[in-house]
């Protein structure tokens, strides 16, 4: 999708990995580089063409079927089988400025505080996160620095290269650095500069939170897990929010509230199935130390729950509205209550 609206000037807002499916991106929410600019990816969408349970096909727009079309707003799926999806496009690019200042580990509570400051008051065009992970065994990187842990701003501009150069040099401050991959770009390889790090076969299990005051002790705890992670490739992002994301009512579409300032995820990733064990453990207990710093809410295509505990923790206010219009379009339950889907973004 990418690649055929750059053609044309235009973007979608979608993920980070381009092998993600854009189906389960959409249908739970959909987080990229121009969200706070333009919003989620389900925030895009304008209509739908879906196989209902009973095997009717139909089309979910503002104009027909309008509560479907609701549904498929972020609701994590489970309603239809959707075939077609239309979107609103944007204009954007070519050429954006990415930004990656990757500093040192112990540099970690600096960098959040001065990261969350930042944002607090930054234009909708930044994205930038704060990612905790090591520098990938991967020919981009320098030899010398490979494995080694840091804590990333990572970002992009959603406008004008030179004035993204520029409103987001000082997220490239914080210190001195231990390698800094800033710089124009195109969409197309923000886009794809990820997918090397994300390989099939490799071990994935992933949970989140949503934060609503991100403040001293969360960085504390987020750090002292960090510090303790058993693979190297864990990351621990934490997205920064708010823009037009917030600027949608929790009742406009199935994703529900959005008034949290950040997303915490703990993507633990690993290679060998021997530490399974270990590795879902770290996740596990990450995620029980941060929960009391939550807003109640996960989101779901982050969220490896049980069916029930995802529906609740993710759609909470719109969990009812959420099941009438189920029993609407699937009286008999054939897509079950609801499809949690584990993407890369």
């Amino acid at each position: 999708m990418d690649w055929e609206t750059q053609t044309f000037g235009l973007v979608v807002p979608g993920g980070v990995v381009t092998e993600t499916g854009i189906a389960g991106l959409t249908l739970g929410g959909g987080y990229g580089w121009t969200r706070r600019k333009w919003g989620l990816t389900c925030d895009a969408l304008v209509a739908a063409d879906v196989v209902t349970g009973e095997g009717e096909f139909v089309r979910a727009s503002e104009e027909e079927n309008a509560d479907l079309l609701w549904a498929l707003g972020g609701g994590g799926g489970g309603v239809g089988v959707v075939t077609a999806f239309e979107y609103e496009c944007y204009p954007l690019g070519p050429e954006v400025f990415f930004l990656g200042a990757l500093y040192p580990l112990d540099n970690g509570e600096e960098v959040f505080e001065r990261w969350d400051e930042f944002m607090a008051d930054a234009p909708d065009e930044i994205t930038a996160d704060v990612t905790i992970w090591s520098v990938p065994e991967h020919p981009m990187f320098p030899e010398e620095l490979r494995g080694t842990p840091f804590v990333g701003v990572l970002g992009m501009y959603a406008g004008a290269a030179e004035e993204g150069a520029e409103a987001m040099q000082p997220l490239r401050e914080f210190g001195t650095p231990l390698l800094d991959l800033s710089g124009p770009t195109t969409y197309l390889q923000v886009q794809s500069m990820l997918d090397p790090m994300f390989p099939d076969g490799d071990r994935y299990y992933w949970k989140s939170h949503y934060i609503g005051d991100f403040g001293d002790a969360e960085i504390e705890t987020i750090l002292d897990f960090c510090r303790e992670r058993p693979s190297p490739w864990s990351l621990v992002p934490v997205r920064s929010l708010g823009g037009a994301i917030a600027r949608v009512g929790a009742d406009e579409t199935a994703f529900g509230d959005r008034d949290a300032s950040v997303l915490l995820s703990i993507d633990g990733t690993w290679e060998d199935p021997a530490d399974d064990e270990t590795n879902v453990e770290w996740v596990r207990e990450f995620w029980d130390a941060t929960e009391r710093y939550s807003t109640g809410a996960t989101y779901v295509n982050f969220s490896m729950l049980e069916e029930d505990e995802a529906v609740r923790s993710s759609f909470t206010a719109n969990e009812e509205r959420l099941t009438a219009v189920k029993r609407l379009y699937d009286p008999d339950g054939v897509f079950g209550r609801i499809s949690p889907v584990s993407v890369a973004d």
